[in-house]
């Protein structure tokens, strides 16, 4: 089970949205390449690149990663994403 580390898990537990991009399908299940995980409580997002979850804290994240992989998925992403999100979003940065 997967938590906001910024809302925790106090009720009423913050819901996470998983924003699937380019997958593929298992013998049990599909395997997420590339995606993103996104809190409707803070509205922060979390990439999925290359079947990896980056799931920091802000103080640590890859600002021009980030901000790339949001400009190669913008149109598949939804504009609350790419447009609102945080700590980074293709409107202010």
């Amino acid at each position: 089970m997967l938590m906001c580390p910024y809302c925790g898990e106090e009720p009423p537990n913050p819901r996470l949205q998983l924003h699937q991009l380019l997958t593929s399908e298992l013998k049990h299940g599909k395997r997420i390449h590339h995606g993103v995980v996104y809190c409707e409580e803070c509205t922060r997002f979390w990439m999925i690149h290359d079947d990896i979850l980056y799931m920091s804290t802000d103080d640590i994240r890859d600002k021009k990663k980030e901000l790339e992989f949001l400009r190669e998925w913008q149109e598949q992403l939804p504009e609350h994403i790419t447009q609102q999100s945080k700590p980074y979003n293709l409107k202010i940065n």
